[in-house]
């Protein structure tokens, strides 16, 4: 949100902030413990809860990061967030599935990582058992996003919303260049730590 105040863009020639450009600025934070598509839903009812419904009469611009861009799509492409959207800036959103060959491996990675430089701290089952609920809980919003998921498939085969997109992306390649060293570096420290946390599961 400070970036509003802080990015200029040229305007007929003058240097003006965002803040300045737009009349209200609205942020929505998605849930990933709910669907995509639930969290479409809810942020077609924040809209209309503060005037954005159907034919509001003003230009509505969204900048999405992540999977809010594909909230995001999912509203105006199914929700009839057409009608109320002029404008979608989507940044990082993976259009085509997630950057990761696995959310789940990549958190594992990082799960990893952090308890290998906490290994002077004695985690008690609780902290464990609390890491892997968080992990189950979250994981049906992250398979949403892995190649092939039916949802993406879906949401390819929608038909033009008739909405200027506008997409700031990269290579993901050196990003899953980067996770499969990492993986590869991490394997056996992955496989301790699985077996430490099916140990500890096991006795909850």
């Amino acid at each position: 949100m400070p970036s509003v105040r802080t990015a200029v863009v040229e305007v007929d020639g003058k240097k003006r902030s965002l803040v300045d450009i737009y009349d209200i600025v609205l942020t929505f934070d998605e849930n990933i413990q709910t669907t995509i598509k639930e969290n479409a839903c809810l942020l077609g009812q924040r809209l209309q809860a503060v005037g954005l419904g159907t034919n509001h009469g003003k230009q509505l611009h969204i900048v999405a990061h992540s999977m809010g861009g594909l909230v995001a799509r999912w509203f105006i492409e199914r929700e009839g967030g057409n009608q109320i959207v002029q404008h979608l800036v989507m940044l990082g959103t993976p259009n085509a599935s997630s950057p990761w060959p696995t959310v789940q491996n990549w958190v594992f990675t990082a799960l990893g990582i952090g308890l290998n430089q906490l290994s002077t701290i004695v985690l008690t089952t609780k902290i464990v058992a609390y890491l892997l609920a968080f992990l189950e809980v979250n994981d049906y919003s992250l398979d949403q996003m892995q190649p092939d998921s039916p949802f993406l498939k879906e949401l390819a085969g929608n038909p033009d919303p008739h909405v200027l997109y506008t997409i700031g992306a990269g290579d993901k390649s050196i990003v899953e260049k980067a996770i499969e060293l990492q993986l590869e570096n991490q394997s056996s420290l992955l496989h301790r730590l699985r077996e430490k946390l099916f140990v500890l599961w096991t006795k909850l």
